[in-house]
């Protein structure tokens, strides 16, 4: 983490969004990462407690949750994925459909378990709603708050390096080479005419940039200007 938080920092393309980092304290990183975990697990925790509910009314009912339609494969796997809090699951597949216009049993169940099935079908899809609801309502916050997570160790890692050597270059009054592209970038985008680029031109007819492959999009807009 400390390896990749410091390279996170150190990447000349994260400049301007590590700059804006600079009011906020560990603290607030470590509040982020308790409001975002805590809203996840009550997501998952919801999901699973409507899926277990419906995998126990079909267990108690005809003792069997491959015989819903679909097969093992089918309804049954669904609610599987809900009662563990699974928010990959999909709620608007053909078996979940076919199961809300009636279509409850799958080819091997028999005439007593289809009987069954038909008289807590109606708690079980009042439970699919529910699910579905949740995965609709909460999907995006969801996906965005677990996409969130994963890097916020490394961000608030690169944000106590980040602090550290901004005292370090005021206590020894020095810069970073790759500070100098941004400062280039500013002139650039604040003066009429581009004059450094002017002088050079004076000076230089032809310029050759050797691995351009490796330039940051700092320096990609910089060099625009010669072109």
């Amino acid at each position: 983490i400390l390896n990749e938080g410091g390279a996170m920092w150190d990447n000349e393309n994260n400049m301007v969004p590590m700059s804006r980092l600079s009011e906020c304290r560990i603290e607030d990183f470590i509040e982020l990462k308790k409001r975002l975990t805590d809203y996840v697990k009550g997501v998952k925790d919801r999901l699973s407690e409507k899926g277990q509910r419906a995998l126990d009314i079909v267990k108690e009912n005809i003792g069997d949750t491959s015989l819903l339609i679909g097969g093992s494969k089918g309804l049954a796997s669904v609610l599987s994925k809900a009662a563990r809090g699974d928010m990959s699951l999909n709620v608007h597949n053909r078996n979940v459909k076919s199961f809300m216009d009636g279509k409850y049993a799958s080819s091997k169940a028999n005439d007593i378990q289809k009987q069954s099935l038909e008289c807590c079908a109606g708690e079980i899809i009042d439970i699919l709603d529910d699910i579905i609801k949740i995965k609709d309502d909460e999907g995006t916050g969801y996906d965005n708050a677990v996409m969130l997570l994963k890097p916020l160790k490394k961000l608030s890692v690169a944000y106590s390096i980040k602090n550290e050597m901004d005292t370090v270059k005021q206590r020894s009054n020095i810069m970073l080479l790759r500070e100098f592209n941004e400062i280039i970038g500013n002139h650039l985008r604040t003066e009429p005419v581009p004059f450094i680029y002017e002088k050079l031109g004076e000076r230089y007819q032809h310029y050759f940039i050797d691995e351009f492959q490796d330039a940051s999009i700092m320096q990609w807009e910089n060099m625009k200007n010669l072109i």
